[in-house]
């Protein structure tokens, strides 16, 4: 298998609380390029093959909790191979405090305004960022850091330093066939079956299901997984939807084949190529729950357990519209 492997290391340093100047730096550090020069946009290049680390310097300071207090850099991420491509990306801590670590949140933004990842840093791991980047092309992602506004002077003078790797491979690779997932969550009538109305991969709009059982006004997550996952391909498939403050609203919890109905609100998903979303030899997986008045989920988290212990995860934001 070809990949590239593009690292940025993240310096954050200076942490002070309590009335003191709060101060997060850091920088995306490029070993080609001088210590001292720091900028608030990068341009890495990537392939898709060999080995490359990137050159890029970026600066991030005075964070202080709470959205208010974030700060945001762009990073361009440019195809130069002779492939299109697929990248995910990770963050790694390489020592410092574990503490201030997860108290850091980032939200990476697409050139579209479309949020691509926002959660916890430590939490960022081989996330799937653009699964067909063509060659040649480009794209400027946006990192806004984020200290959680929770965070005590446990965390004065606090230091951590965290890495950042972009992992490429090519974009027809088989054995890493990511290039048409997505996943999203949106609001309208859940009707009887022969009434639904989806368009999801161009307009993400209103997601209806087919369960005659469910009539009421609710909310339904669509998830699609490209092949090759076919039926029984997972060890365990769940989705867990949260609001915009974290708190769990429900877990669905079962197999590729069908997944756990819950109650309270009413709660069901499939994943099985015999049901009417079915195209070819692409797998989907539904799931909608209802109630008088609903509560608004922010964003769901698809995670698949396949057979060698690897985690599959998609996260999905909500639409928000029904058109």
């Amino acid at each position: 298998m070809k990949r590239t492997r593009v690292i940025l290391g993240l310096l954050l340093v200076a942490v002070l609380m309590m009335g003191i100047t709060f101060s997060t730096y850091a920088y995306f550090t490029d070993e080609a390029a001088s210590k001292s020069n720091v900028f608030d946009t990068a341009t890495l290049n990537i392939a898709g093959t060999g080995e490359n680390h990137a050159v890029a310097n970026m600066k991030l300071e005075n964070i202080w909790p709470g959205p208010e207090g974030s700060k945001t850099g762009t990073i361009e991420i440019k195809n130069i191979g002779t492939m299109d491509l697929k990248y995910k990306v990770s963050s790694e801590m390489i020592n410092g405090s574990e503490d201030l670590y997860s108290k850091l949140y980032v939200k990476i933004t697409k050139p579209s305004g479309a949020v691509a990842y926002e959660g916890r840093l430590d939490d960022l791991s081989n996330y799937l960022m653009n699964g067909n980047l063509p060659v040649g092309k480009a794209e400027k992602l946006t990192f806004e850091m984020t200290l959680d506004r929770a965070a005590d002077d446990e965390l004065q003078d606090k230091k951590i330093y965290v890495r950042f790797v972009f992992d490429a491979t090519q974009w027809d690779n088989p054995e890493r066939n990511w290039s048409k997932e997505y996943a999203f969550i949106a609001p309208g009538k859940v009707v009887r079956e022969g009434e639904g109305n989806y368009d999801v991969f161009e307009k993400r709009a209103l997601f209806e299901n087919g369960d005659s059982n469910v009539n009421k006004d609710g909310y339904g997550i669509l998830v699609y997984i490209d092949k090759p996952f076919k039926d029984n391909d997972f060890k365990a498939f769940e989705i867990s939807i949260y609001d915009r403050y974290d708190r769990l609203l429900k877990k669905m919890i079962g197999t590729s084949k069908l997944l756990n109905e819950l109650s309270t609100p009413a709660c069901y998903a499939s994943f099985t190529k015999d049901d009417s979303y079915f195209y070819g030899d692409d797998y989907w997986m539904m799931g909608s729950w209802q109630l008088d008045n609903p509560p608004t989920p922010s964003y769901a988290i698809v995670r698949a357990t396949l057979p060698n212990g690897d985690i599959h995860e998609l996260k999905t934001g909500y639409t928000g519209t029904n058109d």
